[in-house]
């Protein structure tokens, strides 16, 4: 039987598991948080979509009442950046740094005005393989578009 994990937030324990189901399946937003970097995107349950600023995304549909306000969890290598202009899918952002490093590169980035839902500044961190980023031809304030291929919402009073 694979170890198990307890993670625990103030003495209250949040998660029991093994280190794959609790990375995997984060029962809370302080579970995900606790186990690395996230980002956050702050918006309204729409449908299938989690609305974000202008932005609809895609959510995983657990604890997500129509209507309500969320807080989705992506991963760093759960995004990816869309560069063509013409593009409408995801959340605009701004290329802040790029940052390559042997097989992959972060690349940190900050939200267009008015792309982020409660108007706060928001900054995200996308972690690609290196050769996505050279196709991609990224450059320092580049506007791009951030599409994540998995997002976890929370009902944002948990968050």
């Amino acid at each position: 039987m694979a170890d198990r994990v307890v993670l625990m937030n103030k003495g209250r324990v949040e998660q029991v598991g093994t280190p794959e189901e609790v990375y995997e399946h984060p029962a809370t937003p302080f579970v995900y948080g606790f186990l690395g970097a996230v980002n956050l995107f702050h918006g309204r349950v729409e449908g299938e979509h989690v609305k974000v600023g202008e932005a609809a995304l895609p959510h995983d549909g657990r604890d997500a009442d129509q209507g309500s306000e969320v807080v989705g969890f992506a991963r760093p290598h759960e995004l990816d950046i869309v560069t063509d202009p013409s593009a409408t899918a995801g959340v605009a952002a701004v290329v802040g740094r790029v940052l390559a490093f042997g097989a992959s590169a972060r690349v940190e980035l900050d939200a267009v005005a008015g792309a982020a839902e409660r108007g706060e500044p928001t900054h995200y961190e996308v972690l690609l393989p290196r050769e996505r980023v050279v196709e991609l031809a990224l450059t320092e304030g580049q506007q791009v578009r951030l599409v994540p291929s998995a997002l976890r919402v929370f009902p944002r009073e948990a968050a």
